[in-house]
C-alpha cells in the first residue's frame, strides 16, 4: 500500500468523471455535494494494490449536508486490463464529503487505469 500525503492536488480523469457520475442529479444534496466537491481539497491518495482511496478535506464554513454521515454508490467501470468491473463509493462524514473508494472485486488495480475504462450507472443513496 502507499500513500501520498500533501503532494496531492488534482483528481485522475477516471476519479472526476466518477465523481460527476456519483453527484449527478438536481436534488439539494448532489448540489451541496458538488459544491463540497468545488471547494474541497485533495488531503491524501492510497493505493490498496485493489484500489485506492481519496481524501478530502471541506473548509469551514461550506454549507454541509443534513444526512450527516453515509455513502453514495451505484458507479462501476470496465477496467482495460482487469477481468471483472471496478466499484465507486463517495463517503460523507458529518455532512461534508470525505472520502472517494475505487475497488476492484479479487483482482489488482491496473497500472493504467486512467487511460483505459468504460463507466456505467449512477449514484445511489
Amino acid at each position: 500500500m502507499s500513500s501520498e500525503r500533501g503532494t496531492v492536488h488534482k483528481l485522475t480523469k477516471l476519479e472526476s468523471e466518477v465523481l460527476e457520475r456519483l453527484i449527478a442529479g438536481g436534488g439539494q444534496d448532489t448540489a451541496l455535494l458538488r459544491l463540497q466537491l468545488d471547494r474541497a481539497v485533495i488531503e491524501a491518495r492510497t493505493l490498496t494494490g485493489v484500489g485506492f482511496f481519496v481524501d478530502f478535506t471541506v473548509p469551514d464554513g461550506t454549507p454541509k449536508l443534513a444526512l450527516g454521515s453515509s455513502e453514495l454508490g451505484g458507479v462501476n467501470a470496465e477496467l482495460r486490463g482487469a477481468k471483472h468491473d471496478a466499484g465507486f463509493m463517495l463517503f460523507m462524514k458529518d455532512g461534508y464529503l470525505s472520502t472517494l473508494e475505487g475497488f476492484t472485486y479479487d483482482e489488482p488495480w491496473p497500472s493504467d487505469a486512467d487511460e483505459g475504462y468504460v463507466l456505467s450507472g449512477a449514484g445511489w443513496w
